[in-house]
């Protein structure tokens, strides 16, 4: 049975995702945070609105594939992702230092979508990606 919350990262990141910039447009799924008392519910949204009240009562939820997007290619520079079974969801960001692999970051998350959230928004806070207003849009 498909479960979206294993599909997305938690709200957390994503609020965190949110506040960096992450593109809040476009078809997908989001948290769902405008009930009361406080209640969080995944909705898929095909078609969002852009009104006052969607964009302060739901935050996206991107799947490991929009992050994805996100995620700079590997190449001789940089080598963004990989995840370590069966401890869980390990991810690291390694670069070329005056010609060494040095690891820069590293986390262990307990699923794939959380360890990709939080190895982007390390890149993003370091000034590795940035963030633009188009969906799906990478600075590269």
């Amino acid at each position: 049975m498909f479960n979206p919350a294993k599909e997305v990262p938690s709200l957390e990141l994503c609020k965190r995702l949110r506040v960096l910039g992450f593109p809040q447009e476009g078809g997908g799924w989001y948290y769902d945070i405008s009930w009361y008392p406080p209640w969080v519910g995944l909705a898929f949204v095909e078609n969002p609105p852009n009104d006052l009240f969607f964009r302060t009562c739901f935050i996206k939820a991107p799947t490991c594939r929009e992050l994805g997007e996100w995620l700079p290619p590997i190449n001789d520079t940089a080598y963004p992702f990989c995840i370590k079974l069966p401890r869980g969801f390990e991810w690291y960001v390694e670069c070329v230092e005056d010609n060494e692999k040095r690891i820069k970051a590293k986390g262990l998350a307990d699923t794939e979508p959380n360890a990709r959230a939080e190895m982007l928004i390390w890149l993003v806070e370091n000034g590795f990606v940035k963030f633009q207003s188009t969906e799906g849009a990478r600075e590269e």
